[in-house]
């Protein structure tokens, strides 16, 4: 799935960003695989009221997160990138 309006979605190579994203209830809306890398994108909608915000504190590092919830949706997340595409 390419989603391409840079407006409505918000996309991060960022591992430990998504699953900050993720763990805070922001929904995933896709994973996007490089045609010539080996790099994912994970991508959130932009009209998520919470997205900005949450995107401020994580840069200022003033999140905090329940950490069994936190490595128990890495773990979701890496097998989001690892599973084969159908």
């Amino acid at each position: 799935m390419k989603i391409n309006n840079e407006k409505l979605w918000f996309k991060t190579t960022d591992l430990a960003m998504a699953t900050t994203f993720y763990t805070l209830n922001i929904p995933l809306e896709a994973v996007e695989r490089s045609a010539y890398t080996k790099k994912v994108s994970f991508v959130f909608s932009k009209q998520n009221n919470d997205l900005e915000q949450i995107l401020m504190r994580y840069w200022r590092k003033e999140i905090r997160i329940e950490p069994q919830a936190y490595f128990q949706n890495l773990r979701l997340l890496k097998n989001r990138i690892y599973e084969k595409p159908c």
